[in-house]
């Protein structure tokens, strides 16, 4: 089963900003909760998932 280009697109991008977001809380101090940073790379993964899928969830 090959991936759709979207698909592989929002798989590095999400990888590529969790990252980001990762080295930046460390960089910061680390001032957020770890619970924190996990619901916020949650919600960025819930945005990013429900516009690409739309009505098309493979959860349904």
């Amino acid at each position: 089963m090959s991936l759709s280009k979207e698909f592989k697109f929002e798989t590095l991008y999400d990888t590529n900003a969790f990252h980001s977001m990762v080295l930046q809380w460390i960089l910061d101090g680390m001032k957020e909760s770890i619970d924190e940073l996990v619901d916020n790379i949650n919600h960025m993964c819930y945005l990013g998932l429900k516009d690409l899928l739309k009505d098309h969830s493979p959860y349904r």
